[in-house]
């Protein structure tokens, strides 16, 4: 049987015998924990519920999950035998005004805000609706993995379980001559929005090609990442795949043909080296072994 958690002044045995009586309601409640340590909360209820969570069984006071801002379906629970990675999909409607740490709830999932965050769906019991919560159980644990579709207002997300983490190579710090960490990572420790630029496309960009207006430094954008609006106000995300003359070669082509006064935003790239590392202030945190021969050149 799945275990169950009892709230506060409750037992397993008082949860057993509410099941067992099927004369309850139930409310699913999702908890999003981002890599920075951001967590959210939503509930399917149309009110807030008020709850000793789950996956913090040392709080000392109830924590709300909130029904309004956003909505949550999917993650179904799967019972099975072996080691199989279970994906699945999840939906979240929120409102085109939704914002996430001072952006729009899109432009947030767009840039990766979510990735590789923790996602729980805790089920909780009650006799009916305005009783007190007697206890929940857990319903599915995972992983974020990919932004299927990213609209205004709502996304596809795949998530993966956490079987996903018996995928992780081995070891997990490899000694090699380039950097382990990627930039603006947790361990990298550098904050993105520090080093982002906002400008505007001038005449003569096309899809492959951004002519920037507004940048500075643009020969640190090699490998960086570019965020441009089309005329549908749909955001497109492209890697910068080389920077000739001062302008943006797009590694992937746009969907469409930006052309002059455009809006985008974008951030600097990083190959990995200590120097690089060093143009950041940052090579306390350089994580590899420059002295290690490379593969082409090993014995």
């Amino acid at each position: 049987m799945r275990p169950v958690f009892p709230q506060p002044g409750y037992t397993e045995a008082d949860i057993h015998a509410l099941l067992a009586s099927k004369k309850f309601v139930y409310v699913d409640c999702f908890t999003i924990v981002s890599t920075d340590g951001h967590t959210l909360r939503y509930s399917t209820a149309q009110k807030n519920v008020d709850v000793f969570p789950i996956d913090d069984p040392d709080a000392i006071v109830p924590v709300t999950f909130t029904s309004k801002e956003v909505k949550i379906s999917g993650l179904k629970t799967v019972i099975g035998v072996g080691v199989e990675v279970d994906e699945q999909e999840m939906k979240l409607d929120y409102s085109a005004t939704q914002e996430y740490q001072g952006q729009a709830f899109s432009t947030a999932i767009l840039r990766g805000r979510f990735d590789g965050a923790n996602i729980r769906r805790d089920r909780y019991f009650c006799a009916k609706w305005g009783a007190p919560w007697i206890g929940g159980t857990t319903m599915f644990i995972g992983k974020t993995s990919t932004a299927d579709s990213v609209g205004r207002s709502s996304a596809t997300i795949k998530v993966k379980s956490d079987l996903v983490l018996l995928s992780m190579n081995m070891p997990r710090k490899l000694f090699q001559p380039m950097c382990n960490w990627t930039v603006f990572d947790l361990n990298c420790g550098l904050n993105r929005d520090d080093y982002t630029q906002n400008g505007i496309t001038a005449g003569g960009s096309t899809s492959s090609l951004i002519i920037p207006t507004g940048i500075t430094g643009t020969g640190n954008f090699v490998n960086g990442v570019i965020h441009i609006e089309d005329a549908d106000a749909v955001i497109e995300v492209r890697t910068i795949k080389d920077v000739v003359g001062g302008n943006f070669v797009l590694a992937y082509p746009l969907d469409f043909e930006p052309g002059s006064g455009v809006h985008f935003s974008c951030y600097p790239g990083c190959n990995r080296t200590y120097s690089r590392c060093g143009e950041y202030g940052n090579q306390a945190r350089y994580q590899a072994f420059e002295f290690v021969p490379k593969a082409e050149t090993a014995y």
